[in-house]
């Protein structure tokens, strides 16, 4: 990292725009429910997680659920997708019902997206743990 080449260059790059909330993202046209009506929205679904915004030219983010914190499990059923989230400032769950006939694309991005998340944290813990094992090593060498 402290002389990159142009590979690794590239894959910084990459990596900082795929994090970006509308970079590689699909949207789809859906309605958030409640029991009192309905609320046009657009889901994206990218790396980071579930996005909602509002419709129309200028898209305003309403919301917007992360993998690694906030998105907890999703189920499509028919043309109901239920989104579980937790809201990490107030620590509260809620579950989020979206109206589309796309559910199952939405849901299959989600869990394609979630197990990619998935495989970069389990290699960043073992990158870790490998990284603390070595410098305790190191830290036994200069005591001994």
């Amino acid at each position: 990292e402290a002389d990159p080449n142009a590979y690794a260059m590239m894959s910084l790059f990459v990596d900082r725009i795929r994090r970006s909330p509308k970079c590689f993202a699909m949207q789809f046209m859906a309605h958030l429910w409640s029991q009192d009506r309905t609320h046009a929205v657009v889901l994206q679904v990218n790396y980071l997680g579930l996005h909602i915004y509002t419709p129309g030219e200028s898209q305003t983010l309403l919301a917007s659920f992360a993998f690694y914190d906030s998105l907890v499990s999703w189920l499509a059923l028919n043309d109901m997708l239920t989104v579980h989230v937790v809201h990490q400032k107030m620590k509260r769950s809620a579950k989020i019902h979206l109206l589309t006939r796309e559910t199952m694309q939405v849901k299959t991005l989600l869990t394609k997206y979630a197990d990619a998340v998935l495989i970069e944290l389990q290699k960043i813990d073992k990158e870790r743990a490998l990284r603390r094992k070595v410098e305790d090593a190191n830290r036994r060498n200069l005591e001994a």
